[in-house]
């Protein structure tokens, strides 16, 4: 097993199991009750019975949501898991991503977000695409062909693709942003006809991402683009969101929710091109390998 992490919430413990499951050589590696209350008691961690019945609550609220797509099973007094981290690749990298809420040691230094942050804002656009049966450009950045790299000339190409109209274009002029949106999807009708389902969306790896759930201004982006119906907006994180007064702060201020359980499951699958499933798991074997100075010996 890899170390305790630094909070004792559901959602981070169950983080935990999978981390230590899955990062495992063996795949018979089983990690039993008994072995969490321990490691939770050597840390000083309160209540550890408490604790472990939260834990296996999450561990089964996933099973339920996520279904096939999830790489865990309960097995009598304990967890294994039911196959490598490459077999379920959507949940195991947004797994790994995810773990820089718990461990300091996983932070993102010196750019090092940047790659994962753009491989989540994929993934999400697939996970937007099986939810709305939509067309999405990614639109963040840094931007990708065929966008244009600057700003205003990727509005322009995305208006285009979108048979929407051209908006006041009248603010601050900027080339390198992208005013708090990273995936523009839409459903269009067959008539190309404008007024039609747009979701507006923000993804966010980050530590803070609290801080981001006001990054899309509706007002602002009527200014770029002159909706004939009003978009909606949504905030996607790698991570399970817990529910209760967060989930309805976040859904306030950020719009339709998609976290890890939700991307995952419809992401569920899905076909992914090859160059993006070899990006993503280079990506994950790297930060496999990372979790070894976190290993408890003798676990």
């Amino acid at each position: 097993m890899i170390k305790a992490p630094s909070s004792d919430k559901s959602p981070i413990l169950a983080d935990w199991l999978e981390a230590s499951l899955l990062r495992h050589p063996n795949r018979r590696y089983r990690i039993t009750y008994e072995s969490i209350i321990d490691v939770l008691e050597e840390d000083d961690f309160d209540n550890s019975d408490a604790l472990l019945a939260n834990l296996i609550q999450t561990v089964s609220t996933r099973m339920r949501i996520v279904g096939d797509g999830y790489p865990v099973q309960r097995d009598g007094l304990g967890f294994i898991r039911r196959g490598t981290w490459r077999e379920y690749l959507p949940y195991s990298f947004m797994l790994l991503v995810s773990l820089n809420q718990a461990y300091a040691e996983l932070r993102y230094t010196n750019g090092s977000a940047n790659r994962p942050a753009e491989y989540f804002e994929h993934l999400t656009a697939i996970a937007l695409e099986r939810y709305l049966g939509c067309a999405v450009v990614r639109i963040g950045a840094p931007r990708r062909p065929p966008l244009p790299t600057q700003f205003p000339a990727a509005l322009s190409y995305t208006i285009r693709q979108l048979n929407e109209a051209l908006g006041r274009r009248d603010l601050e002029d900027q080339d390198s942003g992208d005013d708090g949106v990273d995936l523009i999807a839409w459903r269009a009708f067959n008539d190309s006809r404008p007024s039609q389902a747009i979701l507006l969306a923000q993804c966010t790896i980050a530590v803070e991402w609290r801080d981001k759930r006001d990054g899309i201004s509706l007002e602002t982006w009527k200014r770029h683009i002159d909706w004939h119906s009003h978009p909606l907006k949504g905030f996607a994180v790698p991570f399970h969101h817990e529910q209760g007064n967060s989930w309805r702060e976040t859904a306030t201020r950020g719009g339709i929710i998609f976290d890890r359980l939700r991307i995952a499951k419809l992401a569920e699958g899905a076909p992914l091109k090859r160059q993006f499933r070899t990006d993503l798991e280079g990506w994950c074997r790297a930060r496999i390998n990372s979790l070894a100075s976190l290993v408890i010996e003798g676990r």
